[in-house]
């Protein structure tokens, strides 16, 4: 899954994720039973900190956005 985050945004890197995401889902990139990353490993992968992504898999749910 590629998604870049912009650190000099004023939006908050949560809300890049799951922005991101939902356009990964709109182009069709990521299908309805495709696995999201683990937190660990996409905070890894972005070099940020797991609570950050812990947020944005929140976000999502709060949104009903499974």
């Amino acid at each position: 899954m590629k998604i870049i985050i912009n650190h000099s945004s004023m939006i908050p890197i949560y809300e890049q994720i799951v922005e991101q995401v939902k356009a990964l889902i709109r182009n069709g990139k990521l299908k309805e039973n495709d696995n999201l990353p683990s937190v660990r490993s996409l905070a890894k992968e972005l070099k940020i900190s797991a609570l950050t992504v812990k947020k944005h898999m929140i976000a999502w749910k709060t949104r009903g956005l499974r």
